[in-house]
């Protein structure tokens, strides 16, 4: 069962409010907001009342006594995109690398044959070599000042 803090802040998220926008919503600061949903502190019955409100949320969900299904989906999708992102900052970190590699290539020998490889959906990985015009055109670009 997770504590009362980590429900306000699911539903917060789920509700697209910030801390500060639920805080005017209940007359208290950001910080007060930010301490519940640490665990530092925890909110009075009035503030429970208010919040139920506010997130639209029964005091069974708020206080982590039943599942929200809404809220549950909404986590689950969170966490999904969170891995995606992840993915596709390795990707990215990855081909800055190849860039990187073949700038370095390029500038040791631009004459020399340089290759880049790909994969297909099956994971069939081709070669294709890059032509000379385009390694030059491509060196001439990566020098030039932004």
């Amino acid at each position: 069962m997770p504590n009362i803090g980590t429900t306000i802040k699911n539903f917060r998220m789920y509700r697209g409010l910030s801390q500060r926008e639920l805080g005017d919503r209940l007359n208290k600061s950001s910080a007060v907001i930010c301490n519940w949903e640490k665990g530092t502190n925890s909110p009075d019955l009035d503030s429970v009342e208010k919040l139920c409100h506010v997130l639209e949320c029964t005091p069974n969900e708020l206080l982590g006594w039943e599942e929200n299904e809404d809220v549950q989906n909404f986590l689950k999708k969170k966490e999904y995109l969170v891995q995606e992102v992840e993915k596709l900052t390795k990707a990215r970190e990855a081909l800055d690398n190849q860039i990187a590699n073949l700038v370095k290539q390029l500038d040791q020998d631009p004459t020399q044959n340089v290759y880049v490889y790909t994969k297909d959906e099956h994971d069939k990985v081709d070669k294709i070599p890059i032509p000379l015009r385009r390694r030059m055109k491509f060196i001439e670009e990566s020098k030039t000042p932004e």
